[in-house]
Order: C-alpha cells, then structure tokens, then sequence
C-alpha cells in the first residue's frame, strides 16, 4: 500500500479526526507519521479479526485505563460510534476499566465519553 493509499484508510477509518491530529504532528516528525500509517494501514486495520467496532472498543479500555489522554479518547470513541458501537457499548467498557485500573481513571473516561456523547 503506498503512502496515498495509507493515508486514505487511516482517514476511512478514523475519519476527519485523525486527518486534523497527524497534519498537526507531520511537521515536527514527518517519519512518525509514516511509521504510524504505514502500521495502522498496513497491518493492524487490515486484520479482519476483530471488526472496526470491537477492535474500537478494545482500544477505549486501553486508552481509558492509561489514563490523561483525553484527545485520543475523543478520536477512538468517535470512531467507535462511526463504526457501530452504542453509547451503552463505550459506556459498559469503561465502567469495567475501573474494576482494572481504578475507578478515577474510568470516571475522567466516562466524562469524556459524556462530552462526545453531548457532541452528537
């Protein structure tokens, strides 16, 4: 897959969202970018394992119990939506974040969820 071809699959999947946050790191690491397309085209979105919808929910939990990473919150829930996923479906993932990683983590994560949620 070449670098147009990448770009247009991260943009199909993640939507304008991604498009706005990579322009907004290319120009400082223009080799961040590519390695980030070239993994997310090429390999990991590719799999068909698991589906955008679960693999998106899967992503949630992760980015949730890391915690302080709202912006990438907000990216992977939108596009969890995008895919299918219901709010009860984002909200149920995150709950069980805070039987895992704690429940300070899962309520910052429910209230960005609640600002997207609110976007709508």
């Amino acid at each position: 897959m070449n670098l147009k071809e990448q770009l247009n699959r991260c943009e199909e999947v993640f939507g304008e969202m991604a498009k706005n946050v990579f322009k907004s790191i290319k120009d400082i690491s223009p080799r961040t970018i590519n390695n980030i397309h070239d993994y997310l085209a090429n390999n990991l979105y590719e799999d068909d394992t698991l589906d955008l919808k679960v693999r998106e929910l899967c992503v949630i939990s992760m980015i949730a119990a890391q915690g302080g990473l709202d912006k990438a919150l907000k990216v992977h829930i939108k596009t969890a939506l995008k895919h299918g996923a219901s709010e009860n479906e984002i909200i149920a993932v995150i709950e069980t974040v805070g039987a895992y990683a704690g429940m300070p983590k899962s309520m910052l994560a429910l209230l960005v969820a609640k600002s997207v949620f609110e976007e709508k």
